[in-house]
């Protein structure tokens, strides 16, 4: 029993000392690593900037001294309108005037046309001067006609419609009082068919070409996205600021406008600040992680485990997206690529693959 006992101590004392042994040979000496493939991965060159979500379309009605002065706001803060309302009333009474002075002589304009139609009968075709004279009351009804079209054009103007279906946005019941406000008395705004406005750099308005691909962010609303498309690209800057270099030198610095259409309206309200990311590019392409990608100078490279043992190959990458870096050339989809190298890690070193 004495042998049996220590034959079984002995086997105890081996099997505790071979596993501290392997924990200590694998936490001391040989690192492990996260390995993977090439493998096709879906690659998006993005710019991004920041934008306002804005109205469809807005119509401003602004005070006009010489058009006529208020007379009534027919529209209330809030209410929708349908295109051909009725926003505001003027009062001229210069236009009434002109209206009555043009059917006043238009009226005489047909007498006389009359008149020398009955001289004609009377006296047949025989007389120069009558010819002469019918010729000229022609045209002078012909005026009498288009100066009361005129007139009483000017004379509708005065009520001032909506140019299209919408919301009242503002009414400024201040802009009233004065001539030629600054301030529009009435604003509707299309909020059915919102906007984004944003701006670009020279240098990025050059990336940017109508109907490429937007996605839209909001940091009050995380998590959520919007799809779009660009609409349109400024062909003139929108402003030219100032932009201070590392001398202290004054450089201007140029935006240009650039409209977002998106597919749907999204919650937020008008003026709200977004995130815009403009897709520039998209395709599935030959791609590791960013993470794998490791830099000497200018030298991109990765670690391939080979027999065990980790292998340097330098490497040429193209496009990049968020995780994912394109490969051009180093490396084959056979290749066992380290995807997580630390700073510890060198050629040559023995490391054990994580599965």
């Amino acid at each position: 029993m004495n042998k049996k006992k220590k034959v079984w101590i002995g086997l105890g004392i081996l099997a505790i000392l071979g596993i501290v042994g392997y924990f200590w040979m694998y936490s001391t000496g040989t690192p492990e690593v996260k390995v993977g493939q090439l493998s096709s991965q879906l690659i998006q060159e993005k710019l991004t900037t920041t934008g306002t979500i804005a109205t469809g379309g807005q119509q401003d009605v602004y005070l006009q001294a010489d058009r006529g002065e208020m007379k009534k706001i027919w529209v209330d803060e809030g209410q929708k309108v349908v295109k051909g309302s009725k926003l505001v009333e003027l009062t001229n009474p210069s236009a009434n005037m002109e209206v009555s002075q043009a059917e006043i002589a238009l009226k005489q304009a047909k007498i006389k046309w009359n008149n020398l139609q009955k001289q004609k009968k009377r006296e047949g075709n025989k007389s120069s001067s009558l010819k002469d004279q019918i010729q000229l009351a022609r045209l002078e009804l012909e005026q009498a006609r288009k100066q009361l079209r005129q007139a009483k054009l000017k004379k509708d103007q005065l009520i001032i419609k909506s140019k299209q279906d919408g919301i009242v946005a503002k009414v400024n019941e201040n802009a009233v009082n004065g001539s030629n406000s600054p301030q529009p008395v009435v604003i509707v705004a299309d909020i059915n068919n919102t906007k984004i406005e944003a701006k670009v750099s020279e240098y990025d308005a050059l990336k940017l070409k109508e109907d490429q691909q937007v996605v839209v962010t909001s940091d009050a609303l995380p998590g959520k996205e919007w799809m779009g498309r660009v609409r349109k690209i400024g062909i003139l800057p929108d402003s030219v600021g100032s932009q201070t270099t590392s001398e202290d030198s004054q450089e201007k610095q140029v935006d240009y406008p650039v409209e977002i259409g998106l597919d749907e309206k999204p919650p937020m309200k008008i003026g709200s600040r977004v995130i815009v990311e403009v897709i520039l590019t998209s395709a599935r392409l030959q791609a590791i992680p960013q993470a794998a990608v490791r830099q000497d100078g200018d030298q991109s490279y990765v670690f391939v485990v080979e027999k065990r043992s980790l292998v340097r190959k330098n490497i040429k990458v193209g496009k990049r997206s968020d995780q994912y870096v394109q490969i051009i050339s180093g490396i084959t989809t056979s290749d066992q690529v380290v995807f997580n190298p630390t700073s510890e890690l060198t050629a040559g070193k023995e490391v054990i693959v994580n599965d």
